[in-house]
């Protein structure tokens, strides 16, 4: 263990910056030749991000465990419900997770090289994010508990890694809302406009070749 000079923060020999003040530090374990992007360093300065985050944050980390805890209870089972249903308009939603997950490690190499800020302005996504939470779960709408969870989860994010960190992050968290289910009732609207569409436009075509014709019962019939 050695300390930053900038922040008297204990860091772990092999990393060669603070995660928590940016700082660079010289010296240190495995500062002989090596690839742009070394997956040691890259694992040890997640390590000593961990470590400090942990450290220094520990209240927040604790009540990110809690309000995911009660984000499980209501919505998650119920959008798992739903995106297990059979014929389910929402059975992407559990691949909607790991696409965002593939769009992070695809930009690996940019978040290797970005300094990490801890700023307390994420404190201004996540303070407001719980009593909505709570107001959604109030009138049972899974819709506002799914913006409150990416308020938190951007606020959290922005709070422990800083602006520019944010940033890179910031697409794959707001993907998630995809894995959200659609309200039954716009769906309903939707679906219904294109069924009509649909129906209307095959009724023209078969009409129009001539194998379309009007039956006893005041029906259509196809002609074979």
């Amino acid at each position: 263990m050695r300390e930053c000079p900038k922040c008297s923060t204990e860091l772990p020999d092999q990393v060669d910056g603070c995660p928590k003040c940016g700082e660079r530090l010289e010296g240190g374990a495995g500062r002989e030749a090596e690839p742009q992007l070394d997956l040691g360093k890259t694992l040890a300065n997640i390590a000593a991000w961990v470590f400090v985050a942990v450290r220094h944050y520990w209240p927040m980390l604790l009540a990110g465990v809690l309000f995911v805890a009660m984000q499980w209870s209501f919505p998650f089972v119920d959008w798992w419900k739903t995106w297990t249903r059979k014929n389910s308009y929402s059975s992407h939603g559990p691949l909607v997770p790991l696409i965002a997950l593939f769009m992070v490690w695809a930009n690996r190499k940019r978040m290797a090289v970005t300094k990490i800020a801890p700023t307390w302005w994420g404190l201004a996504l996540i303070v407001p994010a719980i009593p909505l939470f709570e107001f959604g779960r109030w009138t049972g709408s899974g819709n506002i508990c799914a913006i409150t969870f990416i308020m938190f989860l951007v606020g959290a994010v922005l709070m422990f890694v800083g602006w520019r960190m944010t940033r890179l992050l910031l697409f794959p968290m707001l993907y998630l809302l995809f894995m959200v289910p659609p309200p039954g009732m716009l769906l309903d609207r939707v679906t219904s406009r294109v069924q009509i569409s649909s129906t209307t436009f095959a009724v023209k075509v078969l009409s129009a070749t001539g194998k379309l014709v009007a039956d006893s019962e005041g029906g259509w019939d196809v002609r074979q």
